[in-house]
């Protein structure tokens, strides 16, 4: 008899809320259809998050201690968030590789993780892909696992995309100019000298070293390896959006993971606040982003140069807001909140006619399954990759590099996407294709089927 809980869904995610949202939502799809036996395991300030839901089948935390610093960016010092933010894409992407080599904080995880699981014996284990202890635990237990990829698809297969595929990482369109096409070549090159970038490759020969002392089955970190291990891939976008490749059948495009709305029901005055407003844009650049006080100046421009018929709701830490000019000095139109209750809710009002974000993977594909036009301004990595897929499918427009001290070229793009229906229309198009995907819905069904198939030995 298989020594495991028959069921029994243990999911696994880093405190990040880029990785951590779509697998909460998910979970909890599962937790309310009166499903039993589920673990998430993750970050101890995750807590709060996986037991506030009453009135369901429970979430059991399991609690892997403090957040890694290292890999958890809204942790790192400044220095850190400028050099992974740089301007240069390459340089950027590096700087990420180089801060998030932890050797000592992964083998924590691993091991506190491997207790747990010896001690659960799930089933099945729903793991973000960027979470690696919790893939390679599955590995090397022999767990079935579904990896759950909240970034651009092409950028976990990026080891296996054809050779003239947008490379990950560099912002390039998917059709290219002659020059676009050389460039994409050569930034696909210098992946070939990662492992000599000053600061990789001491830490990446230590972190193969400990992995084979902790026994693990994938000792250099294969992507191929998770890849053809895994017992399905979630992607939360759709082909169309996402620029198409070749995958293998185990890829499951499930479009946007929205729960059942509205997910803050009691949230009135800002409810009563969109209500009285026929033409509001929300602004919000993630848990990442730390616009500086030049940058804060320019988006407060860009709500000025609105007028007064249009509104501003936007969403900035409390920390930020430190950096606003004196409130006599901001324009009426304008509404800053330190927190939204939900973002789904914001974005499901009928008076939102566009969004401006950073270009995460689940801003864009939630702001286009409400069919709202978008002004991308990317902040890093995968972001410069999605901000291109937006402009390519027409629902919105991106900002070239200056970013967000740019209130010209952001207002002005704004403006277009506001008063242009074209880019509406096409939002509402790819919002239909990420809602007909079938979302969190979706992927309960097929972690539950999954699940339920067969006994694994722990």
């Amino acid at each position: 008899m298989s020594d495991h809980i028959p069921g029994a869904v243990l999911f696994c995610s880093i405190s990040s809320r880029g990785q951590l949202n779509p697998l909460l939502t998910i979970a909890r799809e599962l937790a309310a259809r009166g499903r039993s036996d589920l673990w998430f395991a993750s970050d101890a300030t995750v807590r709060p998050d996986v037991e506030a839901r009453e009135g369901e089948s429970p979430i059991r935390f399991v609690d892997l201690g403090a957040p890694i610093r290292r890999v958890t960016p809204s942790l790192w010092d400044d220095a850190a968030y400028a050099a992974t933010t740089s301007p240069s894409r390459w340089r950027g992407y590096v700087a990420f590789i180089r801060q998030t080599l932890d050797v000592e904080s992964f083998t924590e995880k691993y091991r506190a993780l491997d207790a747990e699981v010896a001690r659960i014996r799930p089933s099945l284990m729903v793991v973000d892909a960027a979470t690696v202890y919790g893939v390679e635990v599955a590995m090397t237990r022999g767990i079935p696992f579904v990896l759950s990829v909240p970034y651009p698809l092409s950028g976990l297969f990026l080891p296996r995309l054809p050779k003239s595929y947008p490379t990950p990482f560099s912002g390039l369109p998917r059709d290219m100019t002659r020059g676009q096409r050389i460039r994409n070549r050569l930034f696909r090159a210098r992946f070939l000298t990662l492992p000599f970038q000053r600061g990789v490759a001491k830490q990446a020969m230590a972190f193969v070293e400990s992995r084979k002392k902790l026994g693990i089955v994938n000792p250099t970190g294969d992507v191929g390896a998770r890849i053809d291990a895994a017992t399905a891939i979630f992607a939360y976008s759709v082909f169309g959006l996402e620029y198409p490749f070749p995958v293998p059948d185990t890829v499951r495009m499930l479009g946007a993971v929205v729960p059942p709305l509205p997910e803050a029901p009691g949230d009135d005055d800002l409810r009563r606040w969109l209500d009285a407003r026929e033409s509001v844009v929300f602004m919000n650049f993630g848990t990442i982003a730390r616009p500086s006080a030049a940058q804060i100046a320019a988006l407060v421009e860009v709500a000025r140069r609105l007028g007064p018929d249009r509104a501003v709701l936007w969403k900035l830490s409390e920390a930020q807001r430190e950096l606003l000019p004196p409130a006599r000095l901001l324009p009426d139109n304008l509404r800053v909140e330190s927190w939204v209750p939900s973002q789904f809710d914001v974005l499901a009002h009928p008076h939102v006619r566009a969004f401006v974000c950073h270009g995460g993977g689940n801003s864009v594909s939630e702001g286009l399954s409400f069919g709202k036009p978008m002004v991308v301004v990317p902040l890093w990595l995968d972001c410069h990759d999605l901000a291109v897929r937006v402009a390519d499918s027409g629902a919105g427009l991106a900002v070239p590099d200056a970013g967000l001290a740019d209130a010209a070229a952001i207002g002005d793009r704004l403006a277009r996407v506001l008063d242009e229906p074209g880019f509406t229309e096409r939002a509402r198009g790819v919002g239909q294709a990420l809602r007909e995907a079938g979302g969190a819905a979706r992927a309960a069904d097929l972690i539950a089927e999954y699940a339920d198939r067969g006994a694994v030995t722990v």
